[in-house]
């Protein structure tokens, strides 16, 4: 909290949990103090397994909070360099033991972590599957503070008017980046009827012509520092990862899509599961009662598969896009004025961006969605607002205790 005192009022998150104080007429003051919850655990997910938790762990200790940290049980190696390198700072900088734990495991750690009766506050990045139990486990504690990121299922809008260039690379940047393993990632393209063939025959091409390999330079395809070109992805998480990628194709093609690029396990002489790029054509993105039929409007996942639809106009692209519990990004790509200023207001998203992909964000701006991917707790810029609460005080420095209405005092009471 100390850390709090000599914070600029710059409009970062330090700013707006720095101690105020204000005058209440006479001698009376009114401060507002910041305290920290406690005990915070952090989970990590693990497709930015050092990055995410460290956007958490960050501002909880400027806070003055105490860390439990249980990184990804897919990432464990990350997660055990992460809370040394920590620990080595706070010896460094003289603070106690125990600042930053660690503690690894499965699921069922986290369940047990999640339902601790000594936490003060949970945040998490991953699933809505897991951030809804997690709240279920936490229902009898309203006073605990949590803090859910929990993924999304983005739309992109292509209007008529766009820069066709800039829109085929951007989408296809933001659709098949890190192999689709980002809550960022573009899942759903929703482009005009008018410019939809031109659309598709590059976006197509550029997808087919994607490098894929080893970004240690391990094997074909391998990165720069085995002496050939950079992949744009590697590997994806796990085999059962893939697979579900690839069923999730299935089924989206039986439902009545049209595989344009069709996605499949790829041979590669490196560790890991490959997968090639996939784009699915389907009819349209809606919240059907049947979700054998709503084209995965209310599915994440976490692959380099995208679904493509067409649109008539602003509105029916607008009610595509919104067709989903989830919340976190979207983007358009126009050059008129007033559909952008349109967008920005109706589109149901925590990010919403301009003729730039989804996949993207910026550490001095809030990062987080609502719905399903996450509960008006945004992180990066605005983390600390959720790592501290605030306490008021009203202070009286003169001798003043006016009478109300119905009150009688008689000064030798206390002669």
């Amino acid at each position: 909290v100390t850390l709090m005192q000599g914070a600029m009022s710059d409009g970062s998150g330090r700013a707006r949990i720095t101690d105020f104080e204000i005058s209440l007429g006479g001698t009376k003051s009114g401060r507002c103090a910041f305290r920290p919850h406690g005990v915070m655990a952090v989970l990590g997910p693990f497709n930015f397994p050092a990055h995410l938790p460290n956007g958490h762990i960050v501002p909880a200790l400027l806070a003055g909070n105490t860390i439990v940290f249980k990184p990804s049980d897919k990432t464990p190696a990350v997660g055990q360099l992460l809370a040394e390198l920590f620990n080595e700072a706070l010896r460094k900088a003289g603070a106690p033991d125990g600042v930053v734990n660690l503690v690894h495991g499965a699921a069922d750690v986290a369940k047990a972590l999640v339902a601790h009766d000594e936490l003060d506050g949970i945040l998490f990045t991953g699933s809505w599957p897991v951030g809804r139990s997690i709240m279920q486990a936490n229902l009898d504690r309203p006073g605990r503070i949590i803090a859910l990121e929990m993924g999304g299922n983005n739309a992109a809008i292509v209007m008529p008017d766009c820069d066709l260039r800039q829109a085929v690379i951007e989408c296809v940047r933001a659709s098949y980046a890190t192999t689709g393993q980002r809550c960022t990632c573009t899942r759903r393209i929703i482009v005009h009827e008018s410019i939809e063939r031109k659309f598709l025959g590059a976006f197509g091409k550029l997808t087919s012509n994607l490098l894929i390999g080893d970004p240690r330079g391990v094997g074909e395809g391998a990165g720069s520092s085995n002496g050939g070109p950079q992949p744009f992805y590697g590997p994806i998480i796990r085999a059962e990862a893939r697979d579900a990628a690839l069923k999730f194709q299935r089924d989206l093609i039986a439902g009545g899509g049209e595989a344009l690029v069709q996605a499949s396990a790829v041979e590669h002489p490196s560790r890991g599961h490959y997968i090639s790029p996939g784009l699915v054509r389907v009819p349209r993105f809606s919240l059907a009662e049947d979700p054998t039929r709503d084209c995965g409007c209310d599915m994440e996942v976490f692959a380099p598969i995208v679904r493509l639809s067409s649109c008539r106009d602003l509105d029916d692209a607008l009610d595509q896009a919104n067709a989903s519990r989830f919340g976190l990004a979207a983007s358009i790509f126009s050059k008129d004025a007033k559909n952008i200023e349109r967008f920005l207001h109706e589109a149901r998203a925590g990010c919403v961006n301009v003729n730039t992909g989804t996949a993207g964000a910026s550490g001095k701006l809030p990062f987080g969605g609502l719905g399903h991917s996450g509960n008006h707790r945004p992180a990066g810029a605005f983390s600390l607002d959720y790592c501290a609460y605030p306490v008021a005080s009203m202070i009286e420095s003169g001798p003043e205790a006016p009478l109300s209405p119905g009150m009688r005092f008689e000064e030798n009471w206390i002669a």
